[in-house]
């Protein structure tokens, strides 16, 4: 007899799987945190999210630990007073911020200049039309994060402006002349923040769904094909008016930023910062020499300086050579002029108590006599004084010099620079020159008045009359951190 056959459940059918869904996971890695919660919001219903959603975890927390790295290795900055706006659901929907209309204001362009009849595009024509489409969403993005940075660095600029004056006891006037520029780019920012809180203008995501739209396109069904199509029709219409909306607001933010500046150089002035040699700290800097004749003729050093007790409106300090292991001492006054230099190893030691007077006071140093000063002393700083001065120096018995040095400094209001030892983002910039006979120099100097030193310098050199004829070489130095500095 037969045994009665045991009843067979159906055996289920595979989960539909959208080729936009599998797209955007092929695509997350390549758009890290952002790209697996993109993936996550969409396609909840993929056999592979539950994984997907463990493994984004992970991504996502080493993505906030290297920001948190890089976030510490930088100044701290001032957040900005524009309010949070709340973060929008991720389909796009319709704005509701728009400007009531005015009736009798001129129709606005269509954004979307090109008109585009996606019925009448056989699958291949559709599937051309869309890569051009992505291509263009991702122009369209890139043009959009500028215009988003150029508001954002504005703002960021006026802080720093602020926070240079606040402290300078004569910046009253420069104060005041900022201040309606200042006030006009916070209101850019806030704006331009507003415009991209209300869509949520994050690149990666938007990036991470065109290329699932791009999918369908290519293997999804024909209705599916013509849906995914029209989506990213309605994406560039969307981002264009966007970036349509953000790219007048980032060139005002630049106007006034620049109208900033220039009330600024107009009326900053820095008074005279005290003596820098007070503080006894050590200063480390990478120099870099290339010289231009001689083929892979470059080489980088690390030097520190050591600042010495000098006289009032005097600095001193020993340049020396990583370890220490060649020191050149120096006396200088009123900012760049020099006094003395000693190349000699008899009192260059860092930490045995040396003073300016050691260096002074020592035979075998050059002594610097300086002669036909114009343009006043270099301090109170002012944009555009010139300075001009000869420099005699004398090494030897004979009581004539054996080099004349023709010397000139410009001073020039203001550049940004954010990782100076002082905490004084906003410093000057210096083009200091001087020539001999036979040497001609040229440096750009970015000078921190809060430190009453140089933070980086940048110039050439070009000798002539040498063995080898003319030699030029450019000569970068980046002061990189303060070593050690007294409580």
């Amino acid at each position: 007899m037969l045994k009665a056959a045991v009843p067979v459940a159906p055996v289920p059918k595979a989960p539909q799987v959208d080729a936009r869904c599998e797209a955007m996971l092929e695509a997350a890695p390549d758009y890290g945190c952002a790209g697996y919660e993109t993936f996550l919001e969409t396609c909840e219903a993929h056999p592979l999210a539950a994984m997907v959603s463990r493994h984004a975890e992970r991504v996502c927390e080493l993505e906030a630990a290297e920001d948190a790295r890089r976030l510490a290795a930088v100044p701290e900055e001032k957040a900005p007073d524009a309010p949070a706006v709340a973060k929008p659901p991720i389909e796009e929907t319709a704005r509701d911020d728009a400007l009531p209309a005015d009736p009798d204001a001129p129709a606005p362009e269509d954004p979307a200049v090109d008109i585009v009849d996606l019925d009448a595009l056989s699958r291949d024509e559709l599937e051309d039309w869309a890569r051009k489409t992505a291509r263009d969403i991702e122009e369209v993005l890139d043009d959009t994060g500028w215009a988003r940075a150029d508001a954002i660095n504005a703002r960021i600029l006026t802080e720093m402006f602020a926070e240079a004056m606040d402290e300078n006891p004569l910046a009253a006037p420069a104060r005041a002349a900022v201040a309606p520029h200042v006030e006009k780019i916070l209101e850019i920012h806030a704006e331009v923040e507003a415009i991209y809180g209300a869509r949520d203008l994050e690149d990666k995501r938007i990036l991470a769904r065109v290329r699932g739209d791009l999918a369908v396109i290519r293997e999804g069904t024909e209705a599916a094909a013509r849906e995914a199509a029209a989506d990213l029709l309605a994406k560039l219409q969307l981002y264009k008016t966007e970036r349509d909306r953000l790219s007048p607001l980032a060139t005002e933010a630049k106007e006034q930023r620049k109208a900033a500046m220039k009330a600024l150089s107009a009326t900053l002035i820095e008074p005279d910062p005290g003596p820098l040699a007070g503080l006894q700290f050590v200063m480390r800097e990478r120099t870099t020499f290339f010289t231009e004749d001689e083929l892979d003729d470059s080489s980088a050093l690390d030097v520190a300086y050591h600042f010495l007790p000098a006289p009032d409106g005097h600095l001193a300090y020993f340049w020396c050579e990583e370890g220490n292991s060649k020191c050149l001492g120096f006396v200088q006054r009123d900012g760049y002029k020099f006094v003395a230099a000693d190349y000699s190893a008899s009192v260059l030691e860092p930490g045995k108590g040396a003073t300016a007077a050691d260096i002074l006071n020592d035979r075998a140093a050059s002594k610097v006599e300086t002669t036909e000063e114009t343009g006043g002393p270099f301090y109170p700083m002012r944009n555009g004084k010139r300075l001009t001065w000869n420099e005699n120096w004398d090494w030897d018995t004979d009581p004539e010099p054996e080099a004349i040095y023709r010397m000139s400094l410009v001073q020039r209001c203001c550049e940004i620079y954010a990782t100076s030892n002082s905490g004084r983002r906003l410093v000057w910039e210096i083009e200091y020159t001087f020539e001999t006979d036979n040497l001609q120099a040229s440096y750009t100097d970015w000078f921190d008045p809060g430190l009453g030193w140089v933070i980086s310098s940048r110039g050439r050199q070009v000798q002539t009359g040498t063995s080898k004829g003319e030699r030029s070489r450019s000569i970068n130095k980046t002061l990189r951190r303060v070593i050690s500095r007294p409580d």
